[in-house]
C-alpha cells in the first residue's frame, strides 16, 4: 500500500459523551475532509466531552485532546 491510498482514505469520526460517563457516542465526519459536524440531541445545560480521530487503511490515528464545552 503507498503513502497516496493512505492519505486518499483518510477519515475522521467524532467521539463524545457527557462528562462524567464512561461511554463514548462516535459520528463520522462526512464528507471526507469536513471541518464542522452537528451534533443532534443534546441535554441543554449538560455538560460534553469531544474528541477527534483520524483513520486509514494502516490503522487508527492518536485521539485528539479532550474538547469540553457545555449546551445552553
Amino acid at each position: 500500500m503507498d503513502h497516496m491510498t493512505c492519505v486518499l482514505n483518510l477519515v475522521f469520526d467524532c467521539r463524545f459523551r457527557e462528562s462524567g460517563e464512561s461511554d463514548w457516542s462516535t459520528i463520522p465526519v462526512t464528507p471526507s475532509g469536513s471541518t464542522q459536524i452537528t451534533v443532534h440531541k443534546l441535554n441543554p445545560g449538560t455538560t460534553y466531552e469531544f474528541q477527534v480521530i483520524g483513520k486509514n487503511p494502516l490503522g487508527d490515528g492518536m485521539l485528539s485532546k479532550v474538547l469540553t464545552v457545555r449546551t445552553l
